[in-house]
């Protein structure tokens, strides 16, 4: 597994599962299972994190009454890389493939 320590946080930037933390990188639990529980676990509070930027954004398109045609071809793009994200998130198991991930993040 590719880890990289962060000195100034105590945390490892563990690429494969981004919210590991170093405490749990050192556990003897190289499972499938449990670490396709930790990234599924992971994707759904990245979920929620972005479910708040998400509904902010429609509040303010309705404020601002932002053409509807545009704003639901944004919103059906927006959800298509959230699920693309999710799938890479739950299916992307090392390191080396995590940029796919990233793509649809920041896609």
């Amino acid at each position: 597994r590719a880890h990289k320590v962060v000195p100034s946080q105590g945390l490892t930037d563990v690429i494969a599962e981004p919210r590991k933390k170093w405490g749990e990188a050192a556990e003897d639990t190289q499972s499938a299972d449990a670490a396709f529980v930790r990234r599924a676990t992971g994707a759904h509070q990245n979920g929620w994190e972005n479910f708040i930027v998400f509904t902010s954004a429609v509040l303010v398109s309705f404020v601002f009454r932002i053409d509807p045609k545009f704003f639901n071809v944004c919103c059906v793009l927006v959800l298509l890389c959230r699920l693309g994200y999710n799938i890479t998130y739950l299916s992307v198991a090392k390191g080396t493939l995590s940029f796919v991930r990233s793509f649809f993040f920041i896609a």
